[in-house]
């Protein structure tokens, strides 16, 4: 669940495009949306697997309705509908503690102390790489937000940026691991490259098929779920 894609750290790697011009305020979800995934779930979520609900950002502490939402994802793990739910955070902010919903804080060591916040905006297809197994999807399973239903949390980054609509979807997906190594928007995204590229020393550097996207892209046409 990315239940916002605003943050309050600047790393130096972010695979969420946060802090970029389209996640301000909007990406928020609201109170009816995380219903609405909820009574899905209640729908098909044992029969689709889902063995871990992670709420997550963008940084999901700065949302102002964490609260509500973590207690409707506590009541889904006390009704049996997830074996685990959890909060993922930077650590920066204390989130609620909830009964039922355990808290992860994830620090990128000294990476959200920088200034220097950069997005992944280097394709490894641009930069000729021989792309890797990519371990997300199976791991970390699809993400749902205030867009939609997507692949996996970074794919969905790309797809918005790109235009990929194809890949988002309204209702929940029918196999969350169901997902084939060769789609269109995996040859831009880091967690294919077999070299990490975190462009530490090299300032806001974008390569040119994130160039081409950037220079077209139209938040206003992000359609909500």
């Amino acid at each position: 669940m990315e239940i916002t894609l605003r943050c309050n750290a600047k790393c130096l790697s972010c695979s969420r495009h946060c802090h970029y011009g389209m996640y301000d305020g909007s990406s928020d979800v609201t109170y009816e949306q995380v219903e609405r995934f909820c009574s899905e779930i209640r729908l098909h979520g044992k029969e689709r697997n889902v063995g871990l609900i992670s709420i997550m950002g963008g940084e999901p502490t700065v949302h102002p309705d964490l609260h509500r939402i973590t207690t409707l994802i506590a009541r889904l793990h006390d009704e049996g509908h997830t074996r685990l739910a959890q909060i993922v955070t930077n650590g920066k902010i204390t989130p609620p503690s909830v009964p039922g919903v355990m808290i992860c804080t994830v620090k990128e060591d000294a990476d959200i102390r920088y200034e220097n916040h950069r997005c992944q905006f280097v394709s490894p297809f641009d930069t000729g790489q021989v792309t890797r197994e990519c371990p997300i999807i199976e791991q970390c399973g699809v993400s749902w937000g205030a867009y939609g239903w997507w692949p996996c949390g970074a794919g969905g980054a790309i797809c918005r940026l790109m235009g990929l609509e194809q890949f988002r979807s309204d209702t929940m997906p029918e196999r969350l691991l169901d997902q084939s190594e060769a789609l269109p928007f995996c040859i831009h995204c880091q967690c294919k490259a077999s070299r990490f590229m975190y462009c530490r020393d090299h300032g806001d550097i974008r390569s040119a098929s994130f160039r081409k996207a950037i220079d077209v892209f139209d938040a206003k046409k992000l359609r909500r779920y």
